[in-house]
């Protein structure tokens, strides 16, 4: 059997240790290097004859010339990349909206490239710099451990923050979730289902606060005030285990947990299959964020929604609206309403 043709860039660049360039092609074709550029922009006549286009494209045949798109963006102050900085790859929410912005970005023309921060602002600033160093022309920021002080002060290029409701910045566009109304739509249901003694295992992250005041504004508002139970969390599956256990092994056991991401509720979940509580008939779990791991077949968490894609499209909407059109124009701040999913670990409060 006839061996396949080898791949003339491949050849090219064994021959000579390295893979072919412009000047090349204008060497073998016998033109200047600026009338190759015409022809690989798809330049003829007037400004490129016939023959010599010719000529050019049988040069670049022979030597399997590739142009370079990364050389050409960086000629015209463009690259076509977007930095993507992930604080948390621990929570799924994450690299869920992460593949999203990927997506759209995607849709747009541009290509996102993503780092993750571990939750660490001196790690995240190191992502930054390598960002600009790349030369990308937006950044996105998802729920940044970096200082407000710190994005405003370290970067040249379009920013968009998600999940900081707090920061402030004219030059920053701000897009998340209204985690607050999420908060209040999960104790509704809560209330709704009978239950009073409704505790909430919060965390730290940004966002979480958020989540924290919408809980306790609507126990008072569903007069709910003298049952308001905040613990702690550190937002992992290990470090909302023991917290959970914790609360439910406790002498004022709730009838409901509020947990502030899905990470959590499953750990509330674990911990009390341990301690042999039945959910949702002794006790009932709402999640944030409804990730993939809300909706798996054994695990069917009530939790609220957050409007992934539309995050993402609006964070990508926004920064190309600062690269094409106006980048002066006033910072976006847009919090876009949750839902909620209701599954198979809430339920009514039992008769006594």
């Amino acid at each position: 059997m006839a061996e396949p043709p080898a791949d003339r860039s491949s050849v090219a660049r064994r021959r000579t240790g390295r893979a072919p360039t412009i000047i090349d092609v204008a060497a073998k074709a016998g033109v200047s290097k600026s009338l190759v550029s015409l022809v690989l922009r798809g330049k003829g006549p007037p400004l490129v004859s016939a023959a010599r286009r010719e000529l050019v494209l049988a040069a670049v045949a022979e030597l399997g010339y590739r142009p370079n798109g990364m050389a050409r963006g960086l000629a015209r102050q463009r690259t076509g990349l977007l930095g993507v900085l992930v604080s948390d790859l621990r929570n799924p929410f994450f690299a869920e909206l992460a593949e999203a912005v990927d997506a759209e970005a995607a849709r747009r023309g541009y290509r996102a490239v993503l780092a993750a921060g571990h939750r660490l602002a001196e790690r995240e600033q190191l992502v930054v710099n390598d960002f600009l160093e790349s030369r990308v022309e937006a950044i996105v920021l998802l729920s940044p451990a970096l200082s407000a002080a710190a994005i405003t002060r370290s970067i040249g290029v379009p920013v968009v923050v998600e999940g900081r409701p707090t920061f402030r910045s004219s030059r920053v566009d701000l897009v998340g979730t209204d985690d607050a109304l999420g908060a209040e739509l999960a104790v509704r249901h809560l209330v709704e289902l009978g239950h009073r003694n409704i505790a909430h295992v919060a965390g730290s992250a940004p966002g979480a606060e958020a989540r924290r005041k919408g809980y306790e504004r609507a126990m008072r508002s569903h007069r709910r005030g003298q049952y308001i139970q905040v613990v702690d969390s550190d937002e992992t599956d290990s470090g909302g285990y023991e917290v959970a256990r914790r609360l439910l092994d406790g002498p004022d056991r709730p009838s409901a947990v509020f947990a502030v991401n899905d990470v959590v509720a499953l750990s509330v979940l674990a911990a009390a299959e341990d301690l042999e509580i039945a959910v949702p008939e002794a006790l009932s779990v709402v999640g944030f964020d409804d990730t993939y791991l809300a909706g798996l077949r054994g695990v069917g968490l009530t939790t609220v929604a957050q409007p992934v894609e539309q995050i993402a499209a609006t964070m990508v909407d926004a920064l190309v609206e600062r690269i094409e059109g106006s980048g002066n124009r006033p910072a976006v701040r847009q919090w876009l309403p949750p839902t909620l999913t209701v599954r198979r670990t809430t339920a009514a409060v039992p008769p006594r």
